[in-house]
């Protein structure tokens, strides 16, 4: 638990006026995209709190296989168990502490590396310093030579679980155990991810970018911002204009800051010639051809929805000026069986690259401003609506972990 100290109540009392409406709001305190004291204070009071998102149902498909992750500074293992059920727990042996799925070994030039996540299949897990095993559900099962120490029985041990939730394919994990259900925090956007069809969409290879250098939550504003659209972006997607986008009415209980880009052409594409490159989503409703649905789940993940794919933003900060960020792109079954997909998917992924170049080297400019000491709080305009919305969301969590 991160102690508040002065600085953080400071930062947490000058994020008032960030909460405010639209219309009299200012931007956030540098100091909560620069300070490693308050990125630790955001860990435990929102990672630690809120439903993280880990990945898709597809990387662990089958019983024994199991990704690993890191919420809130814990390394933790998600993993199928023999009845089907995904199961989340703590990656530490309840032993002497080591992390049961890290390597045995570290090469020596490799030493200030951080612990790898990795993904792969089992029929147990064996930490790697005293051979202890654990079964897919975290009971010990196994632990050499403790026969002889008073009291030890192994059916007492057992690793640390967590909450889980699969949403429409996408596996969850609170380390929080009171926390409110996932599903019923997104109740506003169940219509529109149904209409989309996102539970059936096929995830496929997805792309990493790791060490990404700037404030997780500065990606996250620049994704809901459509002011920029129009400005940072133009000649490059103009069927949708910063005119275009509109916010869905905004819930504070909820974990989601979502709306539409509506765009001037029917079944646009973000490539050079502005049309989607692959079939349409089977039974997608007429108005979603001519829109674009953009989706913030608080905190990690961000979806944008197109007529012919979905594209997921997977987000896990590292510092408080660098995150690692995962790609994922979600289409129909039927689509991945054309025999020119491949071809199709890169020329999609293709069409995103000057739009993410841009996108991207605006957010390190972003991040070198906001240590200015000529830095200032700047006024909102009405096209930053979700940005506003999304503050107003980190406040809410803020302000309930400073009491």
């Amino acid at each position: 638990m991160t102690v508040l100290t002065e600085s953080i109540r400071t930062l947490v009392d000058q994020f008032t006026s960030t909460a405010y409406n639209l219309d009299v709001a200012v931007t956030p305190p540098a100091d909560t995209y620069t300070s490693e004291e308050f990125f630790a204070f955001e860990q435990s009071a929102i990672f630690a709190r809120d439903w993280n998102c880990v990945g898709r149902v597809e990387e662990i498909a089958k019983p024994g296989d199991f990704i690993t992750t890191e919420i809130a500074g814990e390394p933790i293992i998600v993993v199928r168990n023999r009845d089907g059920e995904i199961n989340a727990m703590s990656s530490v042996c309840r032993h002497r502490g080591a992390c049961i799925t890290a390597p045995p070994a570290r090469a020596l030039d490799d030493l200030g590396a951080p612990l790898a996540e990795t993904q792969g299949h089992v029929e147990s897990f064996q930490c790697p310093y005293h051979w202890w095993v654990y079964d897919l559900n975290g009971k010990l099962i196994g632990a050499p030579e403790m026969g002889q120490t008073p009291g030890f029985k192994v059916t007492d041990v057992k690793l640390p679980r967590f909450k889980t939730e699969v949403w429409h394919g996408f596996v969850f994990v609170n380390l929080d155990p009171n926390a409110q259900t996932l599903a019923s925090q997104l109740t506003p956007i169940e219509e529109v991810v149904t209409n989309y069809r996102m539970a059936e969409l096929v995830s496929v290879e997805p792309d990493d970018f790791p060490n990404v250098p700037f404030n997780w939550k500065i990606l996250v504003e620049n994704f809901l911002d459509g002011y920029h659209a129009s400005r940072l972006h133009a000649g490059l997607h103009d069927f949708a204009p910063s005119s275009g986008v509109e916010e869905s009415p905004f819930e504070e209980d909820s974990a989601i800051v979502w709306g539409w880009s509506h765009n001037t052409i029917v079944d646009a594409g973000f490539n050079a010639s502005f049309k989607a490159l692959m079939p349409s989503i089977p039974g997608l409703p007429e108005d979603y051809r001519q829109a674009c649905f953009f989706g913030s789940v608080m905190p990690n993940l961000m979806i944008i929805g197109q007529v012919d794919m979905l594209i997921a933003f997977l987000i896990k900060p590292t510092s408080a000026q660098s995150h690692n960020l995962r790609l994922y792109y979600l289409v129909p079954e039927s689509t991945t069986k054309l025999p020119n997909f491949k071809e199709l998917l890169d020329m999609s992924k293709m069409g995103f690259v000057p739009i993410t170049e841009q996108d991207m080297g605006t957010n390190i400019s972003v991040q070198k401003g906001l240590g200015s000491r000529f830095f200032e709080r700047g006024r909102y305009s009405w096209q930053e609506s979700m940005v506003n919305s999304f503050n107003r969301l980190l406040f809410r969590r803020y302000a309930a972990a400073a009491e």
